[in-house]
């Protein structure tokens, strides 16, 4: 098994298990339990695991859902892939330095 995501809580959790479910990629959600003790410890959240050889299907599935389309008012990272509103000039996950084209 692999870890492949960390949910802010568990309604993501499931929301997101039931999508790689759909896709026929079995999954687990570990330390769903520890989220109601919230210590603030790495541990206190839940995360989403599945099978190796189904882990880098479930990250872009996963990804996809997370990505925003990119539109006429947004720019694409060459350095990393991030889409960012045109207003932004560095990418704000890499760094790098938006140039008009």
């Amino acid at each position: 098994m692999e870890k492949v995501y960390v949910a802010r809580d568990p309604a993501e959790a499931h929301f997101i298990k039931g999508l790689l479910e759909q896709a026929h990629i079995q999954t687990m959600i570990k330390d769903e339990g520890l989220f109601v003790i919230r210590g603030g410890g790495p541990m206190d959240v839940p995360s989403l695991w599945v099978n190796t050889e189904d882990a880098e299907t479930a990250r872009e599935i996963i990804a996809e859902l997370y990505t925003e389309p990119e539109t006429e008012e947004s720019w694409t990272c060459t350095e990393c892939g991030e889409v960012h509103p045109l207003h932004f000039d560095t990418c704000w996950k890499c760094g790098a330095t938006h140039t008009a084209a």
